[in-house]
């Protein structure tokens, strides 16, 4: 933009120079024009017709060039970015009501909660890609994430517990579409980019509609909760790389809010993966009309917490059998740990307590429960486990989807590993599987795979372990809609 602004000024100067030139010139052209009047073939006055002709052609020639010369620098400079937004004002309708907290929760810091308050949310806008989709949000421009990027240094809070996301649009064209998987993402951004994964939830595109019908704001919280980077920055995402923008596989709607031209209350935190690569929105988008960079700062609201954290979740997974769901968990630090109260519901969202069992503890526990009968009333159920203290503060787990008709599934792992993952999977139906590794952070490694199995039995195996450090790793399966999860030991 700097450079365009130079081309500008260039422009001006030379139009000012001309201007100088032009004016005396053609005054003295008037003025012998009018001494010359009844002798138009004097050759004085064909001389100064001559050369201020050729004085007004060159400005203009010019000026055009100069003309011309921006507007390739602005294609140029516009090349970076790549594509053009348009900034559209929020529909004016019942502002969102948080989620209230229950109880116990030691919460002392919504980030950015001024943004949902008059007169910051009368310059809260949704940003399109013209027919081709939401700037953060689904379009067609490959950009499958998006993030704000969070400084919290002389804030309150020790952890990142929970997330709020104000969302303008969650639907799909197709009905069967809501069932498709949305991530909650959490990274370090000590580096002023997103780094290592720190946590990641799920949900469903459903949920987060269900949660916008209520005017309600879309709501995760990480369990365990994230101890904040010694650099106190860090950024909070929703992936949508299951979602499409393309009419003919469903159009799938989901965009949040974001900050307009109040920059000087709100700093632009506006980021988005595109063909794999971070890159921050100013850097990416620029208005279609002013060409002005998106400096934006998006409606994710981190909530942070203060204290000392609880029972460390290590593990959360189900098992299919029959009409049946058996629960299992893993557990470390129950330290003043009072009990776990299983919890389920039918869509994501209002969930009721269905079994509680009491908490051993150890320094370590594996827990397991029965949900009798679990289709009686849909074939799609969601479960978490309410972790609650002696002192009754309690925490959430992240939400495991379970789909009927997902078929048994057994799965053996070769522990330890070394330079490859073996997995001996039997089931008796064919279906797709994701694999992906995590380290007992529960950050990401970005060893991810993904396979088709056949009914009967098969040896899978995941590539890329070789360079990862010795140590204790936890594998998740995604089948079904349904995630499992495996310790595994690599040497």
């Amino acid at each position: 933009m700097a450079y365009i602004k130079v081309k500008r000024l260039q422009l001006a100067i030379i139009e000012i120079i001309f201007d100088a030139i032009e004016t005396p010139f053609f005054y003295l052209y008037v003025k012998f024009e009018k001494q010359f009047f009844f002798r138009k073939k004097d050759w004085f006055e064909k001389i100064f017709y001559f050369y201020g002709l050729n004085l007004l052609i060159m400005k203009k020639i010019y000026a055009s060039c100069m003309a011309l010369s921006l507007g390739f620098c602005l294609a140029a400079n516009a090349q970076a970015p790549k594509q053009f937004y348009d900034a559209v004002k929020a529909p004016k309708h019942k502002l969102p009501t948080i989620q209230a907290l229950e109880p116990g929760l030691e919460i002392c810091n919504f980030v950015n909660e001024e943004l949902l308050n008059e007169p910051a949310s009368d310059s809260l806008y949704y940003f399109t890609y013209g027919a081709n989709g939401y700037i953060m949000g689904t379009n067609n421009a490959d950009n499958t994430e998006h993030a704000g990027f969070f400084d919290v240094t002389g804030q309150d809070g020790d952890y990142i517990s929970e997330a709020y996301y104000y969302f303008v649009f969650a639907n799909s064209s197709r009905p069967a579409n809501l069932e498709k998987e949305v991530y909650y993402v959490v990274y370090d951004g000590s580096d002023d980019v997103p780094g290592d994964e720190l946590a990641r939830a799920t949900t469903t595109l459903g949920a987060i509609n269900e949660e916008w019908n209520q005017d309600l704001l879309s709501y995760v919280e990480f369990s365990p909760s994230i101890e904040i980077p010694a650099s106190r920055k860090f950024f909070v995402s929703f992936d949508v790389i299951n979602l499409t923008w393309a009419a003919a596989a469903g159009r799938d709607s989901l965009c949040v809010l974001g900050s307009y031209h109040i920059t000087d209350l709100f700093a632009p935190n506006c980021w988005l993966k595109s063909a794999g690569t971070w890159e921050a929105g100013a850097d990416h988008w620029v208005s279609s009309s002013t060409g002005e960079p998106l400096e934006s700062t998006v409606t994710i609201f981190p909530s942070l917490s203060c204290g000392s954290l609880p029972v460390k979740l290590v593990s959360f997974y189900t098992e299919q059998k029959n009409k049946d769901v058996v629960l299992h968990w893993n557990t470390a630090n129950e330290t003043d740990m009072k009990n776990y109260e299983i919890q389920r519901s039918l869509n994501g969202v209002d969930f009721s307590t269905i079994s509680t069992v009491n908490a051993l503890g150890y320094t370590s526990a594996s827990y397991s429960t029965t949900d009798k009968n679990a289709f009686a009333f849909s074939n799609k159920v969601f479960y978490r486990i309410k972790q609650v203290n002696q002192d009754m503060k309690h925490k959430y787990s992240n939400i495991v989807v379970v789909k009927q008709g997902t078929g048994n599934l057994n799965v053996t792992v070769v522990n330890p590993m070394h330079n490859t993952l073996q997995m001996q999977v039997n089931t008796n139906i064919a279906q797709k599987a994701t694999i992906k590794i995590y380290d007992m952070k529960g950050q990401f490694t970005g060893i991810q795979t993904i396979v088709g199995l056949n009914a009967g039995s098969q040896t899978i195996s995941v590539d890329k372990v070789a360079s990862l450090p010795q140590g204790m790793y936890m594998v998740d399966m995604l089948v079904g809609g349904a995630h499992t999860h495996y310790k595994v030991i690599k040497n």
